[in-house]
């Protein structure tokens, strides 16, 4: 039967459900230590990728808005099982996630055949996907304001990631 909105009883049962639960790790984001922390993921083409730890859906939705421009609204990606931002704020919304987090897992895709050049090392941003895993990009500015505290790479689906966790440098 249908009711407010055409949903069906069982309709309106998965969206508190999903509201009430915590939002499970996508299959994509790799734990630390045996938990998932907040991560970014830059992948080499299309939006940054987001996912809060012990977080519902709505939680997520409400945490990543107040972290993002007023104009700018999350999206959430069903098949990628998290949110998505513009790439432009990767940088913004990382330094904002460890002002919340004790420890953030930054995730960039990269290309392992992709030699790194002096186009990458005097980058003004943090987007790159050469094998340097953007360690030389930018000269290394655009970590400025973390500490490393762990590093790995893994594969998912044929693409190459590497794996940054940080704290916050101040």
């Amino acid at each position: 039967m249908r009711g407010a909105g055409g949903k069906t009883s069982e309709d309106i049962a998965a969206d508190r459900t999903e509201a009430t639960h915590e939002l499970p790790a996508p299959k994509w984001l790799p734990p630390w230590q045996q938990r998932h922390l907040a991560s970014l993921a830059l992948p080499a083409s299309g939006d940054v990728r987001i996912w809060l730890p012990y977080t519902t859906s709505l939680g997520h939705r409400a945490a990543i808005g107040t972290m993002m421009p007023t104009a700018t609204k999350p999206l959430w990606d069903g098949q990628r099982g998290c949110w998505t931002a513009p790439k432009g704020h990767f940088l913004t919304l990382s330094n904002k996630l460890l002002k919340r987090h004790r420890h953030l897992i930054l995730g960039r895709q990269y290309r392992p055949g992709e030699r790194c050049n002096a186009r990458c090392k005097n980058a003004e941003g943090p987007y790159c996907t050469c094998s340097c895993r953007a360690k030389y990009h930018s000269r290394g500015r655009w970590m400025e304001n973390f500490v490393t505290v762990n590093e790995f790479g893994t594969n998912y689906r044929n693409e190459s990631w590497h794996w940054l966790v940080a704290t916050s440098a101040r």
